[in-house]
């Protein structure tokens, strides 16, 4: 489970909607990425670190706990 990610798209009150959008995924397939039932990649990673959290460096976003 990426918590920071959670925690830190909870603080900014950015949806699991948008982040699936945001890389053109399902929710469900959003799901189970952050939660490490299937692999984010990179390039996602970026896209969502980049419009979202541009402050936060990828490793602590997709941390995996």
């Amino acid at each position: 489970m990426m918590y920071n990610l959670l925690a830190e798209s909870a603080r900014k009150g950015i949806s699991k909607k948008q982040m699936s959008e945001c890389i053109d995924v399902s929710e469900k397939t959003f799901y189970n990425k952050i939660r490490g039932y299937s692999e984010i990649t990179l390039i996602e990673a970026q896209m969502i670190r980049d419009t979202f959290f541009p402050e936060h460096k990828i490793e602590y976003l997709f941390k995996q706990s």
